[in-house]
């Protein structure tokens, strides 16, 4: 919104500064309405993030949720092997997979303002500090040690969980007799390796964009 406004000021300036010089109005119109189209494709997409990073907040709230809920059952009705914990891999690395997608598409959607609006828009406005927070950012380094903490809390946050409920079931269960579990075990490994194939992939990803 910020942004938006500050556009829009050098928008008015500018046509300002046209009139007084006797420029042509029709090319700062012209400007001013490319602008507008830039501006609103802008908001739509700040927008659009806004509902991805909520999706990922309640993915997280929905994963820790639901495992609090496995352990108090497992706990109460005090299962050997507890069975329900095997639950846990397939229900929190498809919140994390969700997490990931979401996540994906947010770093394209940054990605493009950075390389598609934001040129065109200090192409039009003459400022070269339109949008430039992302630049401030890297130069002054200044989230650098939140994004390592942002990673690692991510990672345990989904794959912690998986990799504790079938290590329980591995010590109490006994596969060679039930091969149903070994198989949902395994399964459950499976999943924990494609999750962090995948949050490997896209710390790549980010890392490339950024």
């Amino acid at each position: 919104i910020c942004y938006i406004n500050e556009l829009q000021k050098l928008i008015e300036d500018k046509m300002n500064e046209s009139k007084n010089n006797n420029e042509n109005k029709s090319i700062t119109e012209r400007e001013k309405a490319e602008i507008n189209c830039w501006l609103t494709e802008f908001k739509a997409l700040r927008d659009e993030i806004s509902v991805r990073f909520t999706n990922q907040r309640q993915a997280i709230l929905f994963n820790i949720t639901t495992i609090g809920i496995i352990f108090s059952a497992v706990f109460t009705l005090v299962q050997e092997p507890p069975i329900l914990l095997l639950s846990i891999p397939f229900i929190s690395t498809s919140f994390g997979l969700y997490f990931l997608n979401q996540n994906y598409t947010m770093i394209t959607i940054a990605n493009y303002i950075r390389e598609r609006i934001k040129p065109n828009l200090i192409r039009l406005t003459k400022n070269k500090e339109v949008l430039d927070w992302e630049h401030y950012t890297r130069k002054t380094n200044i989230l650098s040690n939140r994004e390592i903490t942002y990673h690692i809390a991510l990672l345990l946050i989904f794959s912690f969980p998986s990799i504790a409920s079938l290590i329980a079931n591995y010590e109490f269960s006994n596969f060679e007799k039930n091969r149903v579990l070994a198989i949902i075990w395994w399964l459950g490994i499976i999943l924990i390796i494609l999750f962090i194939y995948s949050f490997i992939n896209r710390y790549k990803y980010w890392k490339k964009k950024r």
